[in-house]
């Protein structure tokens, strides 16, 4: 005897009632596209990046990757630079403020002298002046 197709049940998602798929394949789908907007968008941002000829997901964020540590590298290299600047200026005006003070110690502990040190030392020749105008 053949089965009773009459009465046959249709095939339910078992995961998920009819309405609720629908809004989660909705939602997935303005999920799936805000992130290519923002992957275009993070493209745009790179170097040799042409719109007309458009890299691949990974290829976006592989370069995303390398131009942000290229970046790293250079701010780095640009900090570098300036601390040595800065510290070659502070030591010159170390010198001129010590020479300015008739300092007498070694030319090896002018470095080791403190700010306080050198406030201390011009307080000093002000009160001097101030007393022997």
């Amino acid at each position: 005897m053949a089965p009773d197709i009459s009465k046959k049940k249709a095939k339910v998602c078992k995961k998920y009632a009819y309405t609720e798929h629908s809004k989660y394949s909705k939602w997935e789908k303005e999920r799936r596209d805000r992130f290519n907007i923002k992957l275009e968008e993070l493209a745009s941002n790179l170097p040799n990046y042409k719109k007309e000829n458009p890299w691949k997901k990974v290829e976006i964020i592989e370069n995303a990757i390398l131009n942000i540590r290229t970046r790293q590298i250079s701010v780095n290299r640009a900090h570098e630079e300036t601390i040595r600047k800065l510290s070659a200026e502070v030591n010159q005006l170390k010198n001129i403020i010590l020479e300015f003070a008739g300092f007498n110690k070694c030319s090896e502990d002018i470095f080791k002298i403190t700010s306080r040190e050198i406030s201390v030392l011009l307080k000093e020749i002000i009160n001097k002046e101030k007393e022997n105008p």
